[in-house]
């Protein structure tokens, strides 16, 4: 049985969308990092925050 021919571009355009996933991937891994960063230098700060005297903090 022969197979159907795709259209003309359609393998180009397969290519494209293939190209956009895979960099909205990375994007996506380097978003979670800086999440990740970010939620760490949170929790330090506000341990810090915890344990420094509000006299050395000048809020207090």
């Amino acid at each position: 049985m022969a197979q159907a021919k795709e259209p003309d571009g359609y393998d180009e355009e397969l290519a494209r969308i293939e190209a956009s996933i895979a960099d909205l991937k990375i994007r996506d891994m380097a978003a979670a990092k800086e999440r990740t960063q970010i939620a760490y230098l949170t929790r330090v700060m506000r341990r810090h925050l915890q344990t420094t005297p509000a006299a050395v903090r000048r809020d207090g």
